[in-house]
């Protein structure tokens, strides 16, 4: 069934279908693609995508702080954590505390986990040149180009928005005085300016409700209106 919902048309006059034919979808098949190609030579050393990525990407570095190695495997944090806990159980990279800063981890391969992406590697890279041989690498190089940009245009900025019901319920003990509900909507905009640098604007409360969200038997306090801060935080890390 064909939907009945108009699409939007760009300032170009491009057509955006929220079909089969859109963005987010092309860009599954196309990935589903080429990771087939992958799957196939990775299952023969018992690992998954995700895995592959975490260890060629600690291959590069000496060793990696656990939230870089996520940024740059494109892994979120809860699945590098049982990524990690799994390579360590195998014996491919150890997990140990940074000595100038304790409160970073720090990922390191192994002897056997290095024997592992020197074994594996050569077939992998057999099939980034099948890939590029296929598509050409004036087109290849073209791809990566646009989809980089695509990357920098929209990788950096978060939205968020959250909205708060609470019904009317009782103010007193002997269930005589009812409190008004409330309905709130925050909102926050974050930007990554550069590596160690995030701006976020955060409005609480927008429709400025006027409401209580604690309440005693004999008094209320009314919690604050709108406000809109801006906040500026450097990673000194870096």
């Amino acid at each position: 069934m064909r939907s009945s919902r108009p699409s939007a048309t760009g300032a170009q006059g491009l057509v955006w279908k929220d079909s089969i034919d859109g963005l987010p979808l092309a860009l599954v098949r196309a990935r589903e693609c080429v990771m087939a190609h992958f799957r196939h030579l990775l299952r023969r050393y018992n690992l998954t995508e995700p895995q592959w990525r975490v260890l060629k990407t600690m291959d590069d570095a000496k060793s990696i702080e656990l939230s870089e190695l996520a940024r740059k495997a494109a892994l979120l944090m809860p699945s590098l954590s049982r990524i990690v806990r799994e390579l360590e159980q195998r014996g491919y990279m150890t997990k140990t505390v940074d000595q100038t800063d304790m409160r970073r981890m720090l990922a390191t391969l192994t002897e056997r986990g290095r024997m592992l992406v020197d074994k594996a590697s050569p077939e992998c890279e057999a099939v980034n040149v099948a890939i590029r041989a296929a598509m050409g690498n004036e087109r290849m190089a073209k791809l990566q180009g646009l989809l980089a940009q695509l990357e920098k245009r929209i990788g950096p900025l978060d939205l968020t928005a959250t909205i708060r019901h609470v019904g009317s319920r009782w103010g007193d003990n002997a269930n005589t005085r009812r409190v008004h509900g409330f309905t709130t909507v925050d909102a926050a905009v974050g930007y990554r300016i550069r590596r160690d640098a995030r701006l976020m604007v955060r409005g609480r409360n927008l429709t400025d409700e006027i409401y209580t969200q604690s309440i005693s038997n004999t008094a209320g306090r009314l919690e604050p209106p709108r406000s809109v801060d801006v906040t500026l935080t450097l990673d000194l890390r870096h």
